[in-house]
């Protein structure tokens, strides 16, 4: 992600309450063969382009990085695009999550569907 880009829109630091299971799902798309620069989310995750969270269907992609960028952008979607850019910035490093209560939480049946 862009640094100039986040610090540009302000620096948003308003995380949603499923900041960290969103990023833990970000390292698992990276973490995918074919996951590297975000896979199919390359333009939201490394171009930082909080507008545009839908997946890049013109590449077939392995299941498993799909499943994982459609779910991100399924828990994107209805996030303000200050809220996307503080979670790319909590995943980043450039911010540091605060306590939330866990009714708010992604459930760990979501994750794993």
């Amino acid at each position: 992600m862009c640094n100039a880009c986040w610090v540009d829109r302000g620096c948003p630091s308003e995380l949603p309450p499923t900041a960290a299971e969103l990023v833990t799902l970000i390292q698992q798309l990276y973490a995918q063969p074919d996951g590297g620069s975000g896979g199919p989310l390359h333009v939201f995750l490394d171009d930082f382009n909080v507008d545009h969270i839908e997946p890049f269907r013109e590449f077939e992609w392995e299941p498993q990085t799909w499943r994982l960028a459609e779910l991100i952008a399924a828990h994107m979607r209805p996030l303000s695009p200050d809220q996307r850019a503080a979670v790319l910035a909590l995943w980043e490093g450039w911010l540091e999550l605060p306590a939330h209560d866990d009714e708010h939480r992604l459930s760990p049946a979501t994750l794993d569907d």
